[in-house]
């Protein structure tokens, strides 16, 4: 009896092992990251959930071709700059949970970039940030802007005169109805700690059907 446990346990991981194969070829995987992927079933799954909630974005996005951009810098930027499996896995999971949340929602404006290509000094960047929280207009000494309300915190989105006024107008009825909304975007981190949205990305904003 303990015998043929032994064997059916062994053989259910090896069955798992043998199914759970990511959505690259792993004959093909050319950095340590995808070879981790490929030995970890867990993580050759998450790929696969990645790779399903990309697919439901792209089939509801117009710019394929700046989600595909997008996707190409989180795989740079991020996942590839793990060093450990649980790494990979916090990048994977965050990165499924935006694309999920681009695929979910109905309308979805775009703030376009508006920035330098330059970095500011002493900074650094989050990429692949999502936050949910309504809509704000709101001033600081350089003039007025629109800015994510999370909870206790503010998140500057874009100063008002680098928003279309079509979007500015939508803004405007979602920050009267109180709409709860999610932000897909990156970060800068300032010397300080504080953080608001990069300028120099598209943030989208997601509005969740009614």
């Amino acid at each position: 009896m303990v015998t043929s446990i032994v064997i059916g346990s062994a053989f259910a991981g090896w069955a798992w092992a043998q199914t759970a194969q990511p959505s690259f070829d792993c004959r093909k995987a050319s950095s340590s990251v995808e070879r981790s992927i490929c030995a970890s079933p867990s993580l050759a799954e998450s790929d696969n959930q990645l790779a399903q909630a990309f697919a439901a974005a792209a089939n509801r996005t117009a710019d394929k071709a700046g989600l595909k951009k997008d996707q190409n810098k989180w795989r740079v930027m991020v996942r590839d700059k793990c060093s450990s499996d649980e790494c990979i896995a916090d990048a994977y999971v965050t990165r499924t949970r935006a694309l999920r949340v681009s695929a979910a929602n109905g309308l979805v404006l775009t703030l376009p970039r508006t920035g330098d290509a330059s970095l500011p000094a002493k900074t650094s960047v989050l990429s692949g940030a999502v936050l949910y929280g309504t809509l704000v207009f709101d001033h600081d000494p350089a003039g007025g802007f629109i800015a994510l309300q999370a909870g206790d915190r503010q998140y500057k989105l874009r100063y008002v005169w680098d928003v279309p006024e079509p979007i500015q107008a939508q803004i405007q009825r979602l920050e009267d109805s109180a709409q709860m909304v999610s932000v897909v975007g990156d970060f800068i981190v300032w010397p300080d700690g504080t953080k608001s949205f990069d300028d120099r990305s598209a943030v989208a904003l997601l509005v969740p059907k009614k």
